[in-house]
């Protein structure tokens, strides 16, 4: 077993890569042994077909969790998604689950997440809704060790999973005072439930309980206040787990510390070790590399203060994993490097990994397939359908805060003849020159689209009709100066619209199209706006 199957078989839940393809098959070429306690089934057993899990999601969750993974491939977007498990032998749990896609060269779609068990935290949320008695039917029905207590820690209910945890039967619990059935608690513990019934609520990781007859046991547990429908607090709800085994496999872990460093040191991964205190403890080859900073000068220091502008794009993130021990993954852009990387965040006993990885050849390919997306391949002109998106916008804001907007659309004249005389090349050249000239006339919130053909049009946010004339009139001027090779001189006739309230935007687009075509039936060479012309 790897280093990283052992780190990830004893971190609670799965880690994992689920794969979808065209044809609707999926697998997980990867999961961590904790498939086995989320879905009740082996790592082996879907690792060429994803259907043994799908088939233990609740029935009526199954919809909604194919509908969000098929969102998220058709959109590249993370996905995320609360549901239930029917599991073999614990029976119904919630899980959640989050991962990335990445998108595939054969088409198929591949997820890097992690589902962990979230039933404890949704049977607290239930609890805190219903009255008190539906209260101590659920704690005392639940799978999870759970136990109800009112404000005087009276045992009002509690899960048979409670009574095997501490040792101690429900019915040698219920109606009596906690501390005098468990007369050796911790003070910690007991401090805890005093915060409880003030409201708060209160979790810890890892607790150590020395028992009165020299055993001792690892707990970690969630505690939450609970009342009636006028919110006070009545008592408090305690849900727990023993982590004895795993925390006696965490200290066998330590031993194997030399051998994962030496793991990590040669990965091309880079990694950064931080201590509780968000001080550096270790970085490998990798990570020197990427910063371009010798590993003496780093360890000890604050994270914070080598890599500021790294840190400020994580900060929020790292204060979440090491404050509730959750593996996070983000993307941030480093300007420094001129580098996109992908950050993964995993807590650990002795404080947070920092994992980064180069994804900016990944990144930039993005971009590509955006910007061949949403603009015309021969100008660089806005397509059409981008094109609408943006005019669908600003007509929102139009309804909305009344900020007029007005269009431009004009047309090469006689550029039939160019095509005919020179050839489509020298068309396809003066196309992309008039192009450049009109666009750099413009301002930065104009959006110049190629309607079709030699005929374009121009959004102006924020613009009433003279201010566009004035753009009009500098467009007409600035093609009209330029010699074309071959093809001489080219001129633009221009249609100019405002929008105007109570009116759709195919009425707008109807008025500036008769608008340009009046100008063409003037001469051509000039600009129409209805009842405003004006000629070069």
């Amino acid at each position: 077993m790897s280093q990283l199957e052992k780190i990830a078989s004893h971190v609670p839940g799965v880690v994992y890569q689920y794969r979808l393809w065209p044809d609707g098959s999926s697998a997980f070429p990867y999961a961590s042994a904790g498939m086995q306690s989320i879905y009740g089934v082996s790592s082996q057993d879907v690792r060429n077909d994803a259907s043994p899990v799908f088939e233990v999601i609740h029935p009526d969750d199954l919809e909604e969790v194919s509908r969000s993974i098929n969102e998220s491939a058709a959109q590249l977007t993370d996905w995320h998604c609360q549901y239930r498990i029917l599991h073999p032998e614990r029976g119904c749990i919630w899980v959640e689950g989050e991962a990335s896609p990445e998108a595939l060269d054969d088409g198929s779609v591949v997820w890097h997440g992690y589902i962990r068990d979230i039933s404890e935290r949704k049977l607290l949320e239930l609890a805190r809704e219903e009255e008190s008695l539906r209260f101590e039917s659920f704690v005392a029905s639940t799978p999870v060790a759970m136990a109800m207590f009112d404000r005087e820690m009276r045992c009002l209910a509690a899960s048979e999973s409670w009574g095997q945890l501490l040792g101690v039967g429900v019915a040698d619990q219920l109606g009596k005072d906690h501390y005098e059935v468990f007369p050796d608690l911790p003070e910690a513990w007991r401090a805890a439930h005093r915060r409880g019934l003030a409201g708060e609520t209160v979790e810890d990781p890892k607790s150590r309980w020395d028992r009165a007859d020299g055993s001792y046991l690892w707990f970690q547990w969630l505690l939450k206040p609970w009342g009636m429908s006028d919110e006070s607090t009545s008592g408090i709800i305690i849900s727990g787990r023993d982590i004895t085994h795993e925390v006696e496999i965490e200290d066998r872990l330590g031993h194997d510390r030399q051998e994962m460093a030496a793991l990590l040191e040669n990965t091309r991964v880079a990694h950064i070790a931080l201590d509780p205190d968000l001080r550096i403890r270790r970085v490998n080859q990798a990570a020197e590399f990427l910063w371009g900073l010798d590993r003496a000068s780093l360890i000890g220091r604050e994270f914070w203060d080598v890599i500021p502008e790294v840190a400020l794009s994580l900060h929020d993130a790292v204060a979440e994993a090491m404050a509730m021990g959750k593996f996070r993954e983000l993307e941030i852009f480093v300007s420094e490097l001129e580098k996109h990387l992908q950050v993964r965040l995993v807590p650990w006993t002795q404080g947070l990994w920092v994992l980064f990885q180069d994804i900016t050849e990944r990144k930039e390919a993005e971009a590509r397939m955006q910007l061949l997306a949403t603009t015309d391949q021969l100008t660089g002109a806005l397509n059409r359908a981008s094109f609408e998106g943006r005019l669908d916008a600003e007509l929102i804001r139009f309804d909305r805060y009344r900020v007029p907007f007005s269009l431009v659309m004009f047309d090469i004249d006689h550029f039939k003849r160019v095509n005919d005389s020179f050839g489509h090349a020298r068309g396809d050249a003066v196309l992309r020159s008039v192009v450049s000239r009109v666009r750099s006339i413009l301002r930065g919130p104009d959006s110049l689209c190629r309607w079709g053909g030699e005929e374009f049009i121009i959004l102006l946010p924020a613009t009433n009709l003279a201010g566009a004339l004035v753009i009009a009139e500098r467009c007409l001027s600035i093609v009209a100066q330029q010699e074309f090779e071959e093809a001489g001189r080219v001129t633009i006739s221009l249609g100019v619209a405002q929008h105007s309230a109570g009116h759709s935007v195919d009425e707008l687009l109807r008025r500036v199209d008769e608008n340009l075509y009046a100008a063409k039936r003037a001469g051509r060479n000039c600009i129409d706006a209805g009842r405003v012309a004006a000629q070069s």
